[in-house]
């Protein structure tokens, strides 16, 4: 099994300060012997560059779960302090991208 995770770091600009995903997919990846890719994402930008990767490529077939982690609101997604996705936006990019 092989886990793809698009996630934010925490919408600070203090690195030390950012809080991530990472060493829980790290954990569960050598408890389970399951491998991981890890794609920080503070932009929408940056979070749509990696999905269209994904899905666009022999990539998607390599993985069984995708895994998005983010900060958010009722309703939206939290990129960064400037930036956020609803979920109608998020759930119309993925419908495009993951028809069958």
């Amino acid at each position: 099994m092989r886990l793809f995770s698009a996630a934010i770091a925490a919408s600070s600009n203090n690195l030390e300060q950012r809080l991530s995903v990472k060493p829980l997919l790290e954990v569960i990846s050598k408890l389970n012997g399951i491998k991981f890719t890890h794609c920080p994402c503070n932009t929408k930008s940056e979070f749509l560059f990696h999905l269209y990767n994904f899905t666009a490529s022999k990539i998607i077939s390599k993985y069984s779960i995708l895994v998005l982690a983010f900060h958010g609101y009722a309703r939206k997604i939290v990129l960064s302090d400037q930036e956020q996705l609803t979920l109608e936006e998020l759930a119309e990019i993925m419908g495009q991208r993951f028809q069958g």
